[in-house]
């Protein structure tokens, strides 16, 4: 759980101008708070003490080995007393680099773990038998990254790639690379030559284009005939999918078939509004229940979730 330092000082803390550091305990915490929060310049904050509402001060993460990350701006947007008490914190400056720095931690904290230096042929496709489509999409467009946008459009293309930069995906990695030298090779990579990959990749290397900062590469890890349901249910709880990658799951009926897929949906701030609302239909009476008490979706949601339960009869 994240925690603060001193968690006694919490009230002290002034309306604008204070200080507060906290603690990720171990890494399961943080590649939660990463995949639920940090991802959408959040964090959640474990602790019964309550600071002043709405105060401003500088936030110092420190990481379960003990690093601490450059103080950022950050206030508090929300106390949460019921369930799991503690507070919603908003990251007001959220530098890309402290996403990289925590991925990196993940990345090489799973491979201490147990499966650095494994053998594997982790970046041969799972079927080399098949061409590889020149799937690219419009480097530099922003189009779905808005939840409200309009979904019923095709998702924009990036600019292919000249020819002589053109290379065979399969060859860029080496057989038998360790973890940490695979996530090297995919940073050197442009987003043309991830999204390619991703439609080929075995699963350790899917795994890894789950993470990427580029919502277009999730987009076409839908496409990779190889993927799994299970795989699928992960890349729906993740905050940096745009409506695209939200749109082409749902159109596959086996995906959209599974009840935690659609929680995840609905609990999802890139899903649109629209869309949530409609999946809320499908959920069983405890997941209503929970979206009707849950003050960290959007209003609309909790308020058709509620809506639903009362009509339901199980209120």
């Amino acid at each position: 759980m994240v925690r603060p330092a001193h968690e006694e000082r919490l009230a002290e803390l002034p309306m604008a101008g204070g200080s507060l550091s906290v603690h990720f305990e171990d890494v399961a915490d943080l590649s939660r708070q990463r995949r639920d929060f940090l991802g959408n310049s959040g964090l959640f904050v474990h602790t019964k003490e309550q600071p002043r509402p709405f105060c401003e001060f500088l936030l110092t993460m420190v990481l379960p080995n003990g690093e601490t990350l450059d103080p950022l701006p950050a206030r508090l947007v929300q106390i949460v007393p019921y369930g799991e008490p503690g507070l919603m914190l908003q990251l007001m400056k959220y530098p890309d680099n402290q996403l990289r720095i925590i991925d990196d931690w993940l990345a090489n904290a799973e491979v201490n773990s147990g499966d650095a230096g494994t053998s594997e042929a982790a970046f041969a496709p799972d079927d080399m038998g098949s061409e590889l489509d020149d799937m690219v999409m419009d480097e530099g467009s922003d189009a779905g990254d808005d939840p409200n946008e309009e979904i019923d459009s095709e998702p924009p293309l990036l600019e292919e790639e000249k020819p002589e930069k053109k290379r065979n995906d399969s060859a860029v990695f080496s057989v038998g690379s360790s973890r940490v030298a695979m996530l090297e090779q995919l940073r050197k990579m442009t987003p043309n030559e991830r999204q390619r990959l991703a439609t080929i990749a075995n699963r350790p290397v899917r795994s890894m284009l789950m993470r990427d900062v580029e919502a277009s590469v999730t987009y076409f890890l839908l496409k990779n005939p190889h993927i799994s349901q299970q795989e699928v249910i992960e890349i729906s709880k993740i905050n940096s999918i745009n409506h695209h990658v939200v749109t082409a799951i749902l159109a596959n009926k086996q995906w959209s078939s599974s009840e935690e897929l659609r929680n995840n949906l609905v609990r999802n701030p890139k899903t649109p509004v629209t869309i949530a609302i409609k999946l809320l239909s499908g959920l069983n009476i405890k997941h209503l229940r929970e979206l009707a008490k849950d003050w960290g979706i959007k209003t609309q949601i909790k308020q058709a979730a509620l809506r639903l339960v009362l009509q339901r009869g199980e209120g």
